[in-house]
């Protein structure tokens, strides 16, 4: 492994630059600040007990509380398992009884809200939180409660070996439950040495972070490239207003979208006498795809080209557009020349260019079995290729194009959302007979749909479901229009 992020992040001439400037606070943090805590935060840890190659559930709204985290987790050579603060306690019991969790690392708030699925995982050794509220805790979070202090020695931060397991995530394609995704040290590595080579960040350079970090997305382009070249970043903690002020304000190079953001900053511009001038910035969008229209639209307005790209958890950023070069409804090309990628039918064969297939990846940083995999295993994986469930086919130029999914899943707000665990959760409720969730697209965004066929004695209201389905899954994954019908198929109003 030639590229080193850790060692790139910890360079003294960085040490003295903002290293993330929390605008609605009037706040900076400078990378000297970032190192100072993890160090001592470091020692904390090792103090009691987290190890190599322990699992550590990690959950933070701060992206600064997640870099000293990171820093501090590489150098134990322990296994970041970061998940959405909003998680819900039925979601965080599934990737408890999925991988053996050692330790949670987050706040106080997270740790108050969460704790019966907390107190309920086996083999939970502590709880640590960066701050302490003035709620009592339960007794059995008490007794695995520890403040993470900063303490007076300050232990040196060091990367682990790159074959070193650092991250698992989750994903969602279509079985119900999630699949857990192990990445290693070398992998991320590969992942920011690629974005160094096409987008070359340059120290004080400033990025606008409007996209969660937790996310692989989110944590290579926002976070890890970013910090490790010594970048700016700004963050707006009321992300969805203000886009385009903020920009101009505060002179931003960068810029990381999904879908949704592109069409927001085109609402703004349609309020204003005039679109500003965007020519100094370079866009990324990833998460979903951008269509054809919301591209034309968005390029006549700035005079600027979003460079789509390309990504899985299973893979990290795979392919992308190149700024300058930007082709209007295409994935990009490959940004790593040790990934190989095909598109293929059916039955595993390659098909020619201009014909649609499933694209299937293979290489370094691809992965070759999922955690929980079951019978996953003989759908995503064929002789060394990661078949991905997306369908798409190459262009004359050789760009990606994508063309929809093959499985039951899809993507909301850039989030992966199993259609199947929708439709179990909503035959939890007695007198459920059957579900069936289901996809619409307006403009060219995806919503969710759900309808529910009931047995006769049923007893819910469709405000009923919906509240169900939002206590145990997540916000985006609860579906904006639901219906009920009879066995007759008559609905029920």
């Amino acid at each position: 492994m030639s590229y080193c992020l850790v060692t790139d992040l910890l360079r003294p001439e960085l040490q003295k630059l903002t290293a993330i400037n929390f605008i609605d606070r009037g706040r900076r943090v400078t990378y000297a600040d970032l190192v100072d805590r993890a160090r001592s935060y470091l020692s904390h840890l090792r103090r009691i007990g987290v190890r190599k190659g322990d699992y550590v559930l990690t959950a933070f709204e701060s992206e600064e509380d997640l870099a000293v985290a990171l820093l501090c987790l590489f150098s134990l050579g322990a296994i970041n398992v970061p998940v959405n603060p909003a998680v819900t306690d039925t979601e965080l019991e599934k990737i408890g009884r999925l991988i053996p969790l050692r330790f949670t690392f987050t706040s106080y708030g997270f740790l108050l809200s969460h704790g019966r699925s907390l107190s309920g995982l086996s083999g939970l050794d502590a709880v640590l939180t960066l701050n302490e509220g003035s709620e009592e805790l339960s007794a059995a979070l008490f007794f695995l409660h520890h403040k993470l202090e900063a303490a007076g020695r300050k232990d040196r931060i060091q990367p682990p070996a790159p074959t070193q397991v650092v991250t698992c995530h989750f994903t969602y394609k279509g079985f119900g439950t999630p699949l857990g995704v192990e990445h290693t040290y070398a992998d991320y590595c590969g992942a920011v040495a690629s974005c160094e080579e096409i987008f070359g960040f340059t120290p004080g350079r400033r990025l606008l972070t409007l996209l969660p970090c937790y996310p692989v997305f989110g944590l290579v382009t926002n976070l890890l490239f970013p910090l490790a070249k010594g970048c700016e970043l700004v963050i707006k903690e009321k992300k969805l207003g203000g886009i385009l002020k903020a920009i101009e304000e505060h002179r931003i190079d960068h810029l990381n979208v999904v879908p949704v953001l592109l069409e927001k900053m085109l609402l703004e511009a349609s309020k204003l006498s005039a679109a500003p001038d965007l020519s100094r910035l370079c866009i990324v969008a990833g998460g979903s795809s951008v269509t054809p229209e919301l591209h034309q639209e968005f390029s006549q307005t700035f005079k600027l080209s979003p460079n789509q790209g390309y990504g899985l958890t299973e893979s990290l950023p795979i392919l992308t557009n190149r700024p300058g070069s930007a082709k209007a409804g295409t994935l990009g090309t490959l940004m790593r020349p040790e990934v190989e990628l095909k598109i293929c039918d059916a039955r595993g064969f390659e098909v020619p260019a201009g014909k649609a297939g499933e694209i299937c990846l293979k290489g370094s940083g691809v992965i070759s079995r999922y955690i929980g995999e079951g019978e996953a295993r003989e759908v995503f994986f064929r002789n060394g290729w990661l078949r991905t469930g997306d369908i798409g086919f190459l262009d004359e130029d050789g760009h990606v194009v994508f063309v929809g999914r093959r499985l039951n899943f899809t993507k909301i707000l850039g989030n992966m959302v199993d259609l199947k665990e929708i439709e179990e959760t909503a035959k939890e409720l007695f007198g459920v007979k059957n579900a069936r969730s289901y996809v619409t697209v307006e403009r060219g965004r995806e919503k969710l749909s759900l309808s529910v066929f009931v047995a006769r004695d049923f007893a819910f209201t469709r405000k009923d479901l919906s509240e169900h389905l939002r206590s145990r899954l997540s916000a985006f994954k609860v579906p904006g229009l639901i219906r009920i019908y009879k066995s007759s198929y008559d609905e029920v109003l």
